[in-house]
């Protein structure tokens, strides 16, 4: 699209100043300041809480959808409107030249050029590298490990929990549980894969990779991957192939682990065989299957937002899980999950409509894995959510009864303030250390059948 545009500039620049002569300034420029103006007052009432929820975001998202489809759409018909009269004009011999240049172009690009590359993933990717450290204290020279000077084999922590970094595979609609084109694909230590397109080792999945290294950087980046062409159930087919055609996408191509190993490492053939200019165009008019040599990888949230779904694939009995979702009961995560957790691994949560309506900080859901055969709801759900209650200390209890959003800023605001940045982290901690007591409930004094939800009085402090 850039060397088209770039080719095309002598011609887009003589129909802009035919535009502009015929059209007056005091028509123009007000227009122009009118568009800029409503996206950035768009953009700062996106970060804002108070209409996240309502008619007037759901206008507003409209809205901009339908002013970036409009756009792309003039864009598209103006480029090939100019480039059609530019060709006719031109001689033959020309016209002949600049179509070998495009092929050749085209070829060099699907044999040395990945799909990865020309995304925004890597600089995702870079400031997620940034932004997190670890500190190691294997290292003699006292600088800090990064996320991306870890690859995902050594994340084999004895006596520690295993770490499951959760995304979502896009496929076609048929293939997936529920005709949603997603699934579940999770990256750890031990496997990489997930179950619509299968699992492979993680020692023998780095090894059909062109580095044989796969970084916690990139496998993170992919997880929180939350725009790409195709979304999972956040697919627009409207807004797809205007998406690919920018290269708007964080997530990320990988090898399918389905697929059996290619030992042959000739450089043509390798280039030829990894996503290139063919991946965007099935990616752009949505042609994603598991059936490919590769597979893209994104937002783990496009499939299930919790991650919860994935311990309750490995009989998982005790589960701390928070959802910060910003809807009014902060439970948008839990219920989808809850669907999917019934579909996927039979799974039956003791919990009723009076779910819907409660506004307790910490909530002890039981669960029982039916298709195990099981008959009592002797396993537990430890929800935490953002709800501000009064026994929280006293400057969480002001904060959010102020004009502040906290504690539900969306995500799209990156300059929260300092007090906003210590107050969360003091609301995670006061959550985990009840939510930890709250896990102590022993089955005998655990909710009744008759009541589905339990919230947590700090009155049990048995050890289960």
């Amino acid at each position: 699209m850039s060397a088209v545009i770039l080719l095309l500039f002598p011609d887009i620049a003589e129909v802009a100043a035919e535009i502009a002569a015929a059209t007056t300034r005091l028509t123009l420029q007000p227009v122009a300041l009118g568009i800029v103006a409503g996206l950035a007052m768009l953009v700062v009432m996106r970060s804002q809480w108070a209409v996240q929820i309502g008619l007037l975001r759901s206008i507003g998202v409209r809205a901009a959808r339908a002013f970036f489809l409009v756009t792309w759409f003039c864009l598209l018909v103006a480029t090939f409107t100019l480039g059609l009269r530019w060709s006719i004009s031109l001689p033959t011999s020309r016209l002949v030249l600049y179509v070998g240049a495009a092929a050749a172009l085209l070829i060099v690009f699907g044999f040395f050029v990945h799909a990865n590359m020309s995304s925004l993933h890597d600089v995702y990717s870079n400031r997620l590298n940034r932004a997190f450290i670890v500190i190691s204290p294997e290292r003699d020279d006292g600088r800090a490990t990064r996320l991306a000077d870890v690859s995902i084999s050594a994340l084999n922590a004895p006596d520690w929990p295993e770490l499951l970094v959760c995304a979502a595979v896009n496929l076609a609609d048929s293939e997936s549980a529920e005709g949603e084109g997603c699934g579940s694909f999770v990256f750890s230590y031990r496997a990489v894969g997930g179950p619509r397109v299968g699992r492979c080792t993680t020692q023998d999945y780095l090894d059909r990779l062109l580095t044989g290294y796969l970084s916690c950087a990139s496998v993170v980046a992919a997880s929180g991957a939350a725009i790409a062409p195709n979304m999972g159930v956040f697919t627009r087919r409207s807004l797809r192939f205007f998406l690919a055609l920018a290269n708007l996408r964080l997530g990320m191509w990988l090898p399918n682990p389905a697929r059996e190993h290619d030992p042959d490492r000739s450089i043509l053939r390798r280039g030829w065989h990894e996503p290139g200019p063919l991946a965007t165009w099935r990616e752009a008019l949505g042609g994603l299957s598991r059936r490919h040599r590769f597979v893209f990888v994104s937002d783990g949230g496009h499939w299930d937002n919790s991650g919860i779904v994935e311990l309750l694939r490995r009989h998982c009995r005790v589960i701390f899980a928070v959802d910060a979702a910003t809807d009014e009961f902060r439970l948008s995560n839990v219920l989808r999950m809850m669907s999917l957790a019934r579909v996927e691994c039979g799974v039956d949560f003791q919990a009723d409509a009076r779910l819907l309506t409660s506004a307790e900080p910490i909530l002890t859901i039981p669960f029982a894995y039916a298709l195990a055969g099981e008959r009592e709801f002797d396993n537990y759900l430890i929800l935490m959510r953002t709800h501000i209650s009064e026994d929280m200390p006293a400057d969480l209890y002001a904060l959010a009864e102020s004009l502040s959003p906290f504690p539900r800023h969306s995500t799209v605001n990156q300059f929260l303030r300092a007090k906003d940045v210590d107050a969360y982290i003091a609301l995670g901690r006061w959550l985990f250390a009840r939510a930890h007591e709250a896990a102590d409930l022993p089955p005998d004094v655990a909710p009744a059948a008759a009541s589905v939800v339990a919230p947590f009085d700090g009155s049990h402090t048995h050890r289960r």
